[in-house]
């Protein structure tokens, strides 16, 4: 058995656990924990664990870096598909510049693979999911850098 913020104690014979957590901002957002069949490693394990400890903050750095990731194009596709399709919303009124768009994507779910070097950790984003039915997402490695973005419905 291992302890994990928001888990509480996992049993290592399972492979997936699910938990969730609210925000400093309200927002509640659902977590994974999937092994995909593999066993962790004591490392994986700690990353998963320091990770969380400070997840709000991990979550802010991950925001400031999406307009100035070698995937910026991708988080541009996602904004200006909104500003778009959703230009009668008063949100998206109410938004002047990429910035503050991405200031205000709100975080839905956190899904961590401990066990996958590329896809560590995955985030899904969403300006408002009352609004729209599309994710961006955002893959993390072990090291918490951006491996990749994509917009998902």
């Amino acid at each position: 058995m291992i302890k994990l913020p928001y888990f509480g104690a996992l049993d290592l014979n399972e492979d997936y656990f699910e938990a969730s957590f609210t925000t400093t901002k309200g927002q509640d957002v659902s977590l994974n924990i999937d092994f995909e069949g593999d066993k962790p490693t004591t490392s994986d394990l700690q990353r998963v664990a320091t990770f969380l400890e400070s997840v709000e903050e991990h979550i802010q750095s991950i925001k400031d870096q999406l307009l100035t990731s070698a995937f910026a194009e991708e988080v541009m596709e996602y904004i200006d598909h909104h500003r778009s399709e959703l230009a009668d919303e008063p949100l998206i009124q109410s938004i002047t510049s990429s910035e503050q768009f991405v200031d205000a994507l709100k975080i839905y779910a956190i899904n961590i693979c401990p066990t996958l070097e590329k896809r560590f950790i995955s985030i899904d984003f969403s300006i408002d999911e009352d609004l729209t039915q599309y994710l961006l997402v955002v893959d993390l490695t072990p090291d918490l850098s951006i491996h990749y973005i994509t917009m998902e419905s």
